[in-house]
């Protein structure tokens, strides 16, 4: 836990600024409570799934939370000089694009809808709609790396770099708590766990819920890659650590979709998680924290609906 410890004082003491970290909670905050309160993006933004209006309206969705947080870094840290740089803003669009992409790729669910029968259509969809998230985000990014960055560095984060492992184990250990109270929230109970066994009533669940789950834990793989990897290291480029809260931005509206409790911890989480990133140079911390999270809610949502309410 020294090493973690080490981080976070590491960038309180040459990045943190009050007067920004209070603006952005403050932006990000009324963002979530009309989210929440309007039901905005599964209510609006959804409304236009399957259409080619979706992506754009993804993209400029993220847009929105990105671009605020850099011009409030802008303001406050009296920085303007990346904001002329076209390279800075090259790779903040190529970030965006992917981001929109990734969180409007549906399309091929209604013809899965007609070619299979309802408990493997249930199956087919949740495995592709991971895996072609996993797509989304390594092919652009690794096709970007090995023209600009292979001679510079490892793929985005995956490297030990000056990493301790151990202390990400301890770290879930101090989490399972807050994991086992959320799953008793309704609206934990309504999201979790991903795949849902009411869902799937067919002879083959085990089998499916298992082959899910593996690639379930490849797409959280995939979101350190482009959140932690090659947003927060990239971009270090232009901002050094002010890479970090820009990204925590875009990851917390990449949550509006999820329950309130969750979204709120992603700006916590995404936040942590950069700034170890970014001292470390690695992303394989972030893997075992995101993968453990994850796993943990699976687990503790199916007991729940096992226990408590039935399958």
């Amino acid at each position: 836990m020294k090493q973690i410890a080490y981080y976070l004082k590491t960038y309180y003491r040459e990045e943190f600024k009050w007067s920004f970290f209070l603006a952005l909670v403050a932006f990000l905050g009324l963002c979530l409570y009309l989210n929440y309160k309007y039901d905005f993006e599964n209510r609006y933004l959804d409304s236009f799934l399957y259409t080619s209006e979706h992506i754009p309206l993804m993209i400029g969705f993220y847009a929105f939370a990105y671009v605020s947080a850099i011009l409030l870094y802008a303001f406050f840290y009296r920085r303007t000089d990346f904001l002329r740089n076209p390279a800075f803003w090259s790779v903040s669009i190529l970030a965006l694009v992917i981001q929109g992409v990734n969180s409007s790729f549906y399309y091929l669910n209604p013809v899965y809808k007609q070619l299979f029968d309802s408990n493997t259509y249930y199956f087919v969809r949740k495995c592709s709609n991971n895996i072609i998230s996993e797509l989304i985000y390594f092919l652009p990014l690794v096709v970007f790396w090995f023209m600009n960055d292979r001679h510079r560095q490892p793929l985005y984060g995956f490297s030990k770099g000056k990493l301790d492992l151990k202390p990400y184990f301890t770290l879930l250990l101090f989490m399972l708590p807050l994991l086992l109270w959320a799953s008793f929230q309704d609206d934990f109970l309504r999201s979790y766990p991903s795949y849902h066994p009411r869902r799937d009533t067919s002879d083959a669940f085990l089998s499916h819920f298992w082959t899910y789950e593996v690639f379930y834990g490849l797409d959280f793989i995939g979101t350190e890659f482009f959140y932690r990897g090659f947003m927060v290291m990239v971009l270090a480029r232009y901002l050094g650590a002010g890479a970090i809260m820009p990204m925590v931005a875009v990851y917390t509206f990449m949550h509006f979709g999820k329950p309130m409790g969750e979204a709120i911890g992603s700006f916590f989480g995404g936040a942590i998680l950069g700034i170890l990133a970014y001292y470390s140079r690695s992303i394989y911390g972030g893997i075992i924290v995101h993968l453990g999270v994850a796993y943990l809610m699976e687990l503790t949502a199916f007991l729940q609906h096992l226990f408590r309410k039935g399958l």
